[in-house]
């Protein structure tokens, strides 16, 4: 059967991804003391998704993040097959299936922790059609949103379709960008990144790939137009007076068109900064060195970006607390530190310095003072408030 699931970041919907894959049930039909119901047994059940990328703000930060699952699957012990199971109707043919089952999150970029990660629940409510005469099904599981836990608000939109024997195809469409860096080379699409923030003309890359059946192409908007199934192109093109610099907020988008499958669709965004924006960042506590580190990638972040202030926000359930800071900017030049007396307050850089780079905060603490007690399990969130000009 093949499998299609709408994702999105959270129950209001927001931007949303599909998630296609393949797999089979076995189900048995067993009598009951009505005789135009069935109650159904699953007997067997594996499910096989392909890669995708799913935007989530996974650390809290009001930002959208990108969660990479790389072709998870689920086998029958995966699923609670005593819990799970459903009713169908004989004369209608109408089947409903609850499913019970569990997927570890190895593919959540959470900090290490002691013991393994913990299982994340899920229960999804199939309704739909099962024709035993021509072997046609369809079902839909309506939506269903992730009560608890790292993926808590996750909504899926779910349905399973086909013909038994017979199974529909679909197009992949995966579409990245980046800034045309020493670090962005051989750089594969699905591992570019979906976002970029870039000062007025800086030279980026779109790379994309695709797959489908029969004879296709790919429609890139804007400016590219209809592309090979596979590519790259750097924006502006000196060869093609078409490609212009970017100078404003930027979407770009990329359809499949032709071929046999269903069509796929992927976008990315590119941030043109103005003076005064503001970017947020997460950083972690690294036990090793004993200090909070981010990393913000120069084909992420335009070098030409610099930074004037920074400030430490708290008030989120895992913010940290300890109230003076230092952080040290670390890029291809000289390390610029800047101590920041409180939280919650703008400060200002020490020095202006480049927006990519490593962020590293360290507490500043008076003699015999000691940071509190959980602080290391917290997180430093920060905003750097950044401009273009020199």
């Amino acid at each position: 059967m093949s499998l299609r699931a709408f994702v999105y970041p959270t129950p209001e919907g927001g931007r949303g991804v599909t998630a296609r894959g393949s797999g089979y049930w076995t189900l048995r039909f067993e009598p009951t003391r009505n005789k135009n119901l069935a109650h159904v047994l699953i007997q067997d059940i594996a499910v096989s998704l392909d890669p995708l990328r799913i935007p989530f703000d996974i650390d809290r930060d009001g930002m959208l993040e990108c969660l990479e699952v790389e072709g998870l699957q689920l086998s029958a012990r995966d699923f609670d097959l005593k819990r799970s199971g459903g009713e169908y109707d004989l004369r209608t043919g109408y089947i409903t299936l609850n499913l019970f089952f569990a997927v570890r999150p190895d593919f959540l970029p959470l900090p290490p922790k002691r013991g393994a990660a913990k299982a994340i629940p899920f229960e999804i409510k199939e309704r739909g059609w099962l024709d035993f005469a021509t072997g046609n099904f369809k079902t839909d599981a309506g939506s269903w949103t992730v009560p608890d836990g790292p993926l808590a608000g996750l909504s899926i939109v779910a349905d399973q379709t086909g013909e038994i024997g017979r199974e529909e195809c679909y197009a992949t469409m995966t579409l990245g960008v980046g800034i045309y860096t020493a670090s962005l080379m051989g750089t594969p699409p699905s591992k570019a990144p979906k976002k970029i923030w870039i000062c007025p003309g800086t030279l980026i890359v779109l790379l994309w790939e695709s797959t489908n059946s029969g004879t296709y192409q790919v429609d890139i908007q804007p400016q590219l137009g209809t592309c090979k199934a596979s590519g790259s192109q750097t924006i502006p093109d000196a060869s093609n007076s078409a490609l212009k610099a970017i100078q404003k907020n930027q979407t770009f988008t990329a359809d499949t068109t032709g071929g046999v499958c269903v069509a796929a669709h992927d976008e990315v965004n590119v941030y043109v900064v103005s003076e005064g924006d503001e970017v947020a960042q997460t950083a972690t506590y690294e036990p090793e060195y004993k200090f909070w580190t981010a990393q913000l990638p120069d084909h992420t972040y335009d070098k030409k970006i610099r930074v004037a202030q920074v400030i430490i926000d708290s008030g989120k359930a895992d913010s940290i607390t300890h109230p003076r800071w230092r952080v040290d900017h670390i890029y291809s030049s000289t390390p610029t530190g800047t101590e920041i007396p409180a939280l919650n307050n703008w400060t200002l850089a020490s020095k202006s310095h480049t927006l990519p780079g490593e962020y590293r905060f360290t507490p500043r603490l008076a003699s015999g003072q000691s940071l509190p007690s959980g602080e290391q399990n917290r997180k430093v969130y920060f905003r750097l408030r950044v401009g273009c000009k020199g």
